[in-house]
């Protein structure tokens, strides 16, 4: 059965068309649309006679070969809906160039290996972002989008990281627990320099041991001296006497009370 009961381009057909419905394929012609199941398929081709070669940038309209290509996109009405997408590969007609043949790409909807498209891709990575693997992979189902733990997690994986921002208090616990090795020294002397004396950068340290015995924890006695100077001369002491809480926490130590009885 075909889509909307057309049989002829539903690029072509005045009103509605398939374009304004998925802005996604602006740049491909819709030359059949069906049902088949709980599927929509679309068998699309590119608008352009011609591409860019990725590697040079050089224009060709010379055709070497053609392929089917299969793309996954977001559901329509309830149901998946994928594209057979017809695609050119063409010859580079630059000399200086290393490729001779490379394959079109669509602008807006493919990339190299990819198998989804844009609109089902940020879909995907909202809901594996949101849930990670196994829960996105049941809501994504319960979304009619087809995709595994696996792949929503690989969706994750791939975001790029994002900006930390400035760090206005950074806290070092346990600070000259041990010795400090030449490289960690060095390593503290470079974040004591960025950090100290300036406004918006404070330094939080947390030592169980005085400052006086912090000095032979430096294989330099110079970096080490140095550190020190900038650590002890340029900050706020604060000295806590006292037991540990952590015994408090200790499982076990503090016992449930006796039932109250309830009221008649």
């Amino acid at each position: 059965m075909s889509f909307l009961q057309a049989n002829g381009c539903l690029s072509c057909q005045h009103g509605i068309s398939s374009e304004m419905l998925l802005p996604h394929l602006v740049a491909v012609i819709v030359e059949e649309t069906e049902i088949v199941g709980d599927c929509v398929w679309l068998l699309a081709r590119a608008r352009t006679d011609s591409a860019a070669c990725p590697r040079c940038g050089y224009s060709s309209g010379k055709v070497h070969s053609t392929y089917r290509r299969r793309l996954a996109d977001a559901a329509i009405g309830g149901r998946r809906v994928r594209i057979r997408l017809g695609v050119r590969r063409f010859f580079c007609g630059n000399p200086d160039c290393p490729a001779v043949t490379f394959a079109e790409q669509v602008d807006g909807l493919t990339s190299r290996r990819s198998r989804r498209t844009p609109p089902l891709a940020r879909t995907l990575t909202s809901v594996a972002l949101a849930l990670a693997g196994r829960a996105g992979a049941r809501l994504a189902a319960a979304l009619d989008l087809t995709a595994g733990r696996s792949s929503l997690l690989r969706l994750v994986i791939a975001q790029p990281d994002p900006g930390t921002g400035t760090v206005t208090i950074l806290g070092v616990d346990d600070f000259a627990m041990r010795e400090f090795t030449a490289a960690q020294a060095d390593d503290l002397y470079e974040l004591l320099t960025e950090r100290v004396g300036r406004p918006g950068r404070s330094l939080i340290l947390t030592s169980n041991r005085s400052p006086s015995d912090w000095y032979p924890l430096f294989p330099n006695a110079v970096v080490g001296e140095s550190i020190l100077d900038r650590v002890l001369n340029a900050s706020h002491h604060l000295l806590l006497d006292g037991k540990s809480y952590r015994p408090r926490r200790r499982p076990g130590q503090h016992k449930p009370g006796p039932a109250v009885p309830r009221p008649p």
